[in-house]
């Protein structure tokens, strides 16, 4: 996407560290922790952005079909 424009499409919190990751509809991002309510506050990756273009064209490249959840 150009332009410095974008839309959020999903969002996900992960339960655990290590662990899987749940879809919700909402999330409150707090400065210097991450995202509330997620086991990964405060590390070093406290938010992670995909861009559905890249993670497509690297499925493509590993002839894989993982959703982005498993990031």
């Amino acid at each position: 996407m150009s332009g410095g424009e974008g839309r959020i499409e999903a969002i996900w919190v992960k339960r655990a560290k290590r662990g899987v990751m749940d879809a919700v509809a909402m999330a409150e991002l707090v400065p210097g922790e991450g995202v509330q309510g997620s086991a990964d506050r405060r590390g070093k990756r406290q938010v992670t952005l995909i861009e559905r273009e890249a993670w497509h064209a690297m499925m493509t490249e590993l002839s894989a079909d993982v959703p982005p959840s498993a990031a």
